[in-house]
Order: structure tokens, then C-alpha cells, then sequence
């Protein structure tokens, strides 16, 4: 069973398992506080090497971070999830790391005043022959089947 206190921003959970087993691990960036059914998640990946400069890079728990090894956040690759869809409560970020990816999702947004030289981001993508393109689809597709349809929300709305 889920504990409520700690679906928050900067939880992070494993999701539940795909038809082949495959568990997703995704940090919590958004609570929809009507009804609380719904979250808004982002996907961690331990590839930090497939970082892009719009996901956040920390380090192991040896270096204050969240997990034994070093991973990336996905800040840009926001979705929405039933609060069913996490089943294991995994750790938290820190509040230094909850105020990087505060800032990072802050920059995504458009807000510029956002210092850029103070987040561990990687590299931006350049050109359309970057061989993370293809890595950043599959983080995509590995989370298409908790993935709440916007029509769905559209239609209950309407009706």
C-alpha cells in the first residue's frame, strides 16, 4: 500500500511493472491536488553518459545523492500517471536536489532568470544524427503504457 505523506514532489517510486515485467523508476514533480488519483512524473535512467540539457545529472550516494549510483533526471520528459501506477516508494531527493530540479523544470518553462551554470545538466543535442535521440525515444516508449490519454480527461470534462 502506498503511504499518502510521502507522494510529494521529489518521491521517488518504481512504477508498476509493463506486460514483460520492465519497472520504470520515476521522481514525482506534480500532485493534482482535486482529487489526487493523478500525478505528474518524470523518468530516471542510470545512463548519465545520455544526459541531455534538459535533464539533471547527480551523483551516487556517495556524493549526497538520492541513489547508491549516479543517475538522470528526465525533466523534459513530464507525464501524467494514475497515483495506481506507483508501487514502491524507492527514496527522496534532498532538498538541494529538489531546488535543482525545481529550477531546471523552472528553465524548461521559460523562465530565464535561471542561473544555467549552476545545474548538472548534460550536453544539448545538436543535431538530428546525436545518438541519444534514439536512447531519449526509448525512455518514451518505456513509459507509454502508464501514460494517461488526454482525451480521456477531455471527454469526462465534456460529458
Amino acid at each position: 500500500m502506498i503511504n499518502k505523506e510521502e507522494i510529494d514532489f521529489g518521491s521517488i517510486y518504481l512504477t508498476r511493472a509493463n506486460k514483460m515485467g520492465i519497472l520504470n523508476l520515476v521522481v514525482i514533480v506534480d500532485i493534482f491536488e482535486d482529487n489526487n488519483k493523478y500525478i505528474s512524473v518524470v523518468p530516471i535512467s542510470l545512463d548519465t553518459e545520455m544526459a541531455a540539457d534538459d535533464d539533471l545529472i547527480l551523483e551516487g550516494i556517495e556524493n549526497n545523492g538520492p541513489l547508491p549510483c549516479g543517475i538522470v533526471i528526465h525533466a523534459g520528459m513530464q507525464t501524467v500517471i494514475s497515483t495506481n501506477d506507483i508501487s514502491k516508494y524507492y527514496a527522496h531527493l534532498s532538498k538541494e536536489h529538489e531546488e535543482k530540479l525545481k529550477e531546471l523544470l523552472l528553465l524548461l518553462e521559460g523562465d530565464y532568470s535561471v542561473d544555467i551554470e549552476t545545474l548538472p545538466i548534460g550536453i544539448p543535442i545538436i543535431s538530428p544524427k546525436d545518438y541519444r535521440i534514439e536512447y531519449r525515444n526509448q525512455v518514451v516508449k518505456n513509459l507509454e503504457y502508464l501514460t494517461i490519454p488526454t482525451f480521456i480527461s477531455v471527454s469526462n470534462y465534456i460529458n
